[in-house]
């Protein structure tokens, strides 16, 4: 599965993509991010987590930037399982935060999740920034409650939970235009 934008290219990680991603990742301080887990920054666990079979109903995109020399590895962005609930997790490089790229790449795996038969998606925000609150309403998400999350690193610490329910009123919002729903509501 492969999604364009205006600006960015998302496409699934795939093996060779191991060694530009730990890197891209590497530096905590280099990354802004919601629900992303530390320990993607290793490369055994990159060449496990690849290696495993991904399901159509979430997918895991990297996030490239188009260029005229060529796509930019500048973050990435999935859909997971958590219990009951479809999350949203994703991170960007630093260097490109504040430019509308998370925002953008949010929209478009919204839209996907959407025409994936998803009616809700939920993003839990451990990091304190007013920004990530900011793009994720962007986005299209509400805040909607506080609770503990589990940090792979930390353990549970506090976070904020955003909802987006899936309606075409929000697309519209959004400006993608109604998408269809492939099962009855």
């Amino acid at each position: 599965m492969f999604i364009r934008t205006e600006r960015l290219f998302l496409r699934p990680g795939w093996p060779e993509d191991v060694e530009e991603l730990a890197a891209a990742i590497g530096n905590e301080a280099a990354i802004v991010s919601t629900g992303f887990s530390r320990q993607a920054s290793k490369q055994a666990f990159l060449r496990e987590f690849f290696a495993r079979p991904q399901s159509r109903l979430l997918p895991h995109f990297l996030i490239h930037l188009r260029t005229v020399n060529g796509p930019v590895l500048i973050g990435g962005i999935s859909l997971t399982a958590s219990g009951r609930n479809v999350r949203l997790n994703y991170w960007l490089a630093r260097e490109y935060s504040g430019q509308g790229y998370a925002t953008e790449a949010l929209r478009a795996v919204l839209a996907e999740a959407r025409m994936l038969g998803h009616r809700e998606v939920i993003a839990e925000q451990a990091d304190e920034s007013d920004t990530i609150s900011r793009m994720l309403e962007r986005a299209g998400f509400k805040p909607v409650d506080e609770r503990q999350c589990r940090d792979f690193i930390e353990g549970p610490v506090p976070a904020r939970v955003h909802v987006a329910i899936l309606t075409d009123k929000l697309f519209d919002l959004l400006g993608v235009g109604s998408q269809p729903s492939p099962l009855p509501a």
